[in-house]
């Protein structure tokens, strides 16, 4: 399976991307910066971009079995979680899932 992961290099984001690929899954990491993410791996592919950008976004996660956002508000509460529902984009999906 194929999962791209928003906020791949926050705490709760590094726990989802190491179950992942023990997991054995494909994981396309969305990152602000290349060093966030130390991990090296053959089944990760770290993408760095914002979420400003709707492109670089929407290649990310174009050929994706899944998306998991793990975005949460930045450590010193400046920035407030985004909203990723960009119309034609994503189709929200809240059903439970499990790794």
């Amino acid at each position: 399976m194929i999962i791209t992961i928003f906020g791949a290099s926050g705490a709760i984001g590094k726990l989802v991307v190491k179950e992942a690929l023990t997991h054995g899954d494909q994981v396309v990491a969305y990152v602000r910066r290349a060093d966030a993410l130390p991990e090296n791996h053959p089944n990760l592919q770290v993408v760095v971009g914002s979420l400003d950008d709707h492109r670089k976004m929407k290649d990310a996660f174009t050929n994706s079995d899944a998306v998991i956002s793990a975005l949460g508000p930045a450590q010193d509460k400046s920035r407030k979680v985004k909203d990723l529902s960009i119309p034609g984009l994503m189709k929200p999906s809240f059903k439970p899932c499990r790794l």
